[in-house]
């Protein structure tokens, strides 16, 4: 039996319409305009707002993971590699596509 090619497809494109994206940056470099401006469709977890530490940011993620939500940001400064890569496996494992924004000290971004 082959496969269907139409099925492979659809798994990508369904794959490519999840996406976390992850800034990272100092306070006061533009993460959150950066979210209101260009991630506008996007659902904000951020710190500043609660949960209030990593720990709860975790669990949260998950749930949102879990639940589907199509397009995730995590709005913090994400100074810490092993944390970063947390994120980042779990949305792998939950099948999302991955973006990593860097933000510079003086508020441009190197994308």
């Amino acid at each position: 039996m082959e496969a269907d090619p139409r099925v492979s497809l659809v798994a990508v494109m369904s794959t490519k319409t999840r996406e976390l994206v992850i800034l990272v940056g100092m306070p006061g470099s533009g993460k959150t305009y950066y979210c209101g401006h260009c991630l506008s469709g996007y659902t904000r977890l951020s710190q500043d707002e609660g949960p209030r530490s990593y720990g709860g940011i975790v669990r949260k993620l998950h749930e949102m993971l879990v639940e589907g939500i199509p397009g995730i940001v995590i709005d913090r400064t994400n100074p810490r590699r092993e944390q970063r890569k947390t994120f980042a496996e779990m949305a792998r494992a939950a099948g999302y596509y991955l973006r990593i924004v860097y933000f510079d000290s003086q508020g441009g971004v190197i994308d």
